[in-house]
Formats: structure tokens, C-alpha cells, sequence
């Protein structure tokens, strides 16, 4: 019985524990962090996976994913009333058009077919446009005409 709840043990323990994830950094071998996913963004620009692996490796970090620095297209698709859409941001990933929903986009950039250079962050929030159909909203960090 004292051998099935060591190795009981053992293995809930490297369940819980990493030594690295997927997505840090190298040099960080010796550092031993619960695997959970809650994204930083290291003062060096690297997003960690949580914030114990961005203290392992020494660094300051805020809350969150590191913003994404682009060139977008604003796009008027007419009336928010009538199907939730209204002004989007279109951002070409990998040669395919992406359309978001900035959090907040100024009025002066409120113009169809306007070229920007945005920085934002992605959120996990949707928003409703078209029949059925839902973007996901954006944090815009920055936006200026490009």
C-alpha cells in the first residue's frame, strides 16, 4: 500500500510540474512551474506562458499576451444596427484576410479602405456580425495612418 501511494505521488506531481514549456524561452531548464496557460508579456518582448516562467528567467512582465504590431485596412461594413457590424480592421495573416472588432476605434480613422499601422492584443471576446456570424474583438493599442 506505502508503494501504491508513492507512486500515486509521483505521478500527480509530474502532472502538476514542468521543467519547460512550449513556449519558453531556453535557459530555463532548471526553473519548475505548474503548466497552466495565462499568458505574460516579458519586459524583453517575449510572451510567457505564465508568470512564474517569466520570474524563472528573471524578467518584469504585465498581464497578458505581447501586442501584435501590423498594417491593417479599416472597413466600414455599414450599419451596426442592422447586422452588428459597423467598422472592423482587416489584417492580411498568412495571405488571408482576418477581420477583428477594435475595442475602440478613434473617429478619425473612421474611414472605408484606410491603410494603418495598428499594435493590439487579441482578447477572447466575440462580436456579433452578419447573420449568425461573429469576429473577435481586439484591444488597439495604437492605430496611425501608414
Amino acid at each position: 500500500m506505502k508503494y501504491l501511494v508513492l507512486i500515486a505521488s509521483v505521478v500527480i506531481l509530474s502532472q502538476c510540474t514542468n521543467k519547460i514549456s512550449t513556449n519558453t524561452p531556453t535557459g530555463l531548464e532548471d526553473c519548475t512551474c505548474i503548466q497552466t496557460f495565462q499568458p505574460v508579456c516579458g519586459e524583453d518582448g517575449v510572451e510567457y506562458d505564465n508568470s512564474c516562467l517569466a520570474e524563472c528567467a528573471g524578467i518584469s512582465y504585465v498581464e497578458g499576451t505581447c501586442p501584435i504590431s501590423t498594417k491593417a485596412k479599416v472597413v466600414d461594413l455599414g450599419d451596426p444596427t442592422i447586422d452588428g457590424c459597423g467598422w472592423i480592421i482587416s489584417v492580411d495573416i498568412d495571405g488571408v484576410a482576418v477581420n477583428f472588432r477594435p475595442d475602440n476605434l478613434p473617429t478619425a480613422f473612421q474611414k472605408d479602405g484606410l491603410v494603418v499601422a495598428i499594435a493590439y492584443r487579441e482578447t477572447e471576446d466575440l462580436s456579433p456580425c452578419g447573420r449568425g456570424l461573429q469576429i473577435p474583438i481586439i484591444e488597439l493599442i495604437s492605430i496611425e495612418e501608414s
